[in-house]
């Protein structure tokens, strides 16, 4: 140990030594330390803060009391090695569980007025609609809406899984009933379109998804042909008309 001259003064020393956090640990230094300091009311006695670290609870030298002065190492710096305190680690099992496949069906669909999400075809379990990919939920009985895309996810009972998006056009508000009243082929097409009845056909009409009429054509015979070889790729609607009925179809033009 040094010793101190009379006044104020300081004697720096470091341990540099890391100690977990705890209680009951001592400064320990040689017997008879000259270090003391004058009794003051400025100084309850113990214990003394240490900031927010800890604090120094209780002394040895002069628990007894045996004399007017009392030694006073006050003045020690701590260094927390973490910003924040941690506990022992716990080891955690995961379970992962595998989400479902999103619901499938056909992504193009058709609908007469008055449907439904109800009435579209989709296969899965525990379905959930949304008008849009961020999210926002929309009942089942949301009426469909021509030329909109909605989204649809199912749920296992532990995980939803990703959406299945199915885009609805109208078909223009014609009954399909009868189906069996016409036959048409081949489907999909390349140039020439073959349409039977069993009674005549007396006119035949084809409309663009928007319904944007682009075809018509008048006929009185049970088989008709219609060259669709000048018409772009893509989707339409076949409607069929005799004077039993009046059907309409989906053609795909190659």
């Amino acid at each position: 140990m040094r010793s101190l001259k009379k006044g104020m003064s300081t004697k720096k020393r470091s341990s540099n030594r890391n100690k977990k956090a705890g209680d009951n640990y001592r400064l320990v230094v040689e017997s008879s330390p000259s270090l003391v300091r004058e009794l003051s009311t400025q100084h309850t006695g113990f214990p003394y803060a240490l900031g927010t670290v800890g604090q120094i609870t209780g002394g040895t030298i002069n628990n007894g009391g045996a004399n007017s002065n009392y030694y006073f190492f006050y003045n020690w710096k701590f260094n927390k090695g973490d910003s924040e305190c941690k506990s022992e680690r716990v080891k955690v099992d995961v379970t992962i569980i595998p989400g479902p496949d999103a619901p499938t069906g056909e992504a193009t669909q058709y609908f007469t007025s008055g449907e439904t999400l109800e009435n579209l075809e989709v296969s899965g379990t525990n379905l959930t609609w949304y008008s849009n990919q961020n999210g926002t939920v929309i009942p089942a009985t949301t009426p469909l809406v021509n030329n909109t895309t909605y989204y649809v996810s199912q749920n296992n009972g532990q995980c939803e899984s990703e959406v299945f998006a199915i885009t609805v056009y109208n078909q223009l508000g014609f009954s399909d009933i009868n189906k069996a009243e016409f036959t048409y082929y081949p489907n999909p097409v390349k140039d020439v379109l073959n349409i039977a009845g069993k009674s005549d056909v007396s006119k035949v009409e084809m409309f663009e998804l928007s319904g944007k009429n682009i075809l018509s054509q008048n006929a009185k015979a049970k088989n008709v042909q219609l060259n669709l070889s000048t018409f772009a790729s893509g989707v339409y609607i076949l409607k069929v008309t005799s004077d039993k009925t009046t059907e309409t179809f989906k053609i795909i033009k190659k």
